[in-house]
C-alpha cells in the first residue's frame, strides 16, 4: 500500500528537517502544506524531496489539512505536524493491517513532551487517528483538534489501533501565540457546538495546561459528570479539578477526588502523585509513602521523576 505524508507547517525551519526525516524511507511521496511561514520551511521542505503547496490561513486546521488531502493521490495518508516525529512504525504490520478492508483508519500513539516550571521533561500520550485510507468521504472535522475519525466511521469503515507513535515536542516550550491561537479557536468552535463536551475539554486542558486554573476549573466543573467524554477524558476532569483542589488547600476534596483507581497508567500515575502530596500536607506520612512508591514503580512520564523521587525522599525523612 502507498503512503503519502502530510505535513502542515509554519515557521517551523528548526525541526521540519527532522520531521522529514522521520518519515522519507516509508512515504511514496511527502505533501508539506505552508500556513504562511515568513522564515525558509518551504525551501527546507523543497530541497528534502517534499511537494509543497500554499496555503491562505483563516483559523481553521481543517480547512489546511482538507487542503492537502486534494494534492494526495496514494492509497495512504499519514498525518504529521512539523514539530513532530515518527519514532515507530513497522511497514509489515501496516501492509497487513491496511490489507482488511473494512479498516479505514489507523490510531497511532502521540507522546507529547512537555516542561514544567522546573524544566523537567514529562510526557503525556494520547491516541489519534492519523494514519487512514485516501477517500473522498474523510474529511477533517473541526478548527482546532481536528479529527477525521468521525467521517471514517460514518463512510462504514473501522479504526483499529497500533503500537505506531508519533513524539510531539510543540508543548515542549510555552508560546503565548499558540496559546491565545488554541483559545481562540476553541472558542470559536464552541459557538458553533455550545454543547460539545469533547471541544469544552480540551478548552480546558488548554487553559490548565497554560496555568489559567480558575477558567479551566469552571469548565471542568460543567463537564464532570459529561457521559460524551472518554474514560480516560472523564479520569482526568477529576485528576484536574483534585489538583486544583490541591493548589487552594482544600485536601479532603484531593481524597475524595483521588479514592477511585484507573487502568490507565498515567491517569492513575498522576492519581497516586496528587493523593500522595495530599496525604503528605495531612502528615499521614503511611499513605503517602504507598502512594509515591506505587507511583514510582509505574514509571509513568507523566509524572516528573525528579520531582516523585523529591516527594518521596521528603517523606522518608520527616516520618521518621
Amino acid at each position: 500500500m502507498s503512503i503519502s505524508v502530510m505535513i502542515l507547517t509554519k515557521n517551523n525551519s528548526s525541526s521540519l528537517t527532522d520531521t522529514i526525516d522521520s518519515v522519507i524511507d516509508i512515504a511514496d511521496s511527502i505533501i508539506v502544506v505552508d500556513t504562511g511561514s515568513e522564515d525558509d520551511s518551504p525551501v527546507i521542505a523543497s530541497k528534502k524531496g517534499a511537494e509543497v503547496f500554499f496555503f491562505n490561513w483563516n483559523d481553521n486546521f481543517s480547512d489546511a489539512r482538507n487542503f492537502a488531502l486534494k494534492h494526495i493521490h496514494t492509497e495512504w495518508v499519514l498525518v504529521l505536524d512539523s514539530d513532530e516525529i515518527l519514532t515507530k512504525f513497522d511497514m509489515d504490520v501496516f501492509q497487513s493491517i491496511s490489507s482488511n478492508p473494512r479498516v479505514g483508519g489507523i490510531n497511532l500513539k502521540i507522546a507529547n513532551n512537555l516542561s514544567n516550571d522546573n524544566n523537567n521533561s514529562e510526557i503525556r500520550t494520547h491516541r489519534y487517528t492519523r494514519l487512514f485510507r485516501n477517500c473522498d468521504k474523510f474529511r477533517f472535522e473541526g478548527r482546532i483538534h481536528e479529527q477525521i475519525k468521525h467521517s471514517i466511521e460514518a463512510a462504514g469503515f473501522e479504526t483499529v489501533e497500533s503500537d505506531f507513535c508519533i513524539n510531539h515536542y510543540g508543548y515542549s516550550k510555552k508560546s503565548i501565540s499558540r496559546y491565545e491561537r488554541n483559545i481562540r479557536l476553541l472558542k470559536s468552535d464552541l459557538l458553533d457546538s455550545p454543547y460539545d463536551d469533547y471541544k469544552k475539554f480540551h478548552l480546558a486542558e488548554t487553559y490548565f495546561v497554560d496555568g489559567n486554573y480558575e477558567e479551566a476549573e469552571l469548565i471542568y466543573k460543567k463537564i464532570q459528570y459529561s457521559d460524551e467524554l472518554s474514560t480516560s477524558q472523564s479520569e482526568m476532569v477529576q485528576l484536574r479539578l483534585a489538583q486544583t483542589a490541591l493548589r487552594n488547600d482544600d485536601l479532603e476534596r484531593v481524597e475524595e477526588l483521588t479514592k477511585s483507581a484507573s487502568n490507565d497508567e498515567q491517569n492513575e500515575a498522576l492519581r497516586l502523585y496528587v493523593r500522595g502530596t495530599a496525604f503528605l500536607l495531612r502528615q499521614n506520612y503511611p499513605d503517602a509513602l504507598i502512594c509515591f512508591e506505587t507511583c514510582l514503580r509505574i514509571a509513568s512520564p507523566s509524572i516528573s521523576r525528579k520531582d516523585l523521587e523529591s516527594a518521596l525522599s521528603l517523606t522518608k525523612r520527616i516520618s521518621k
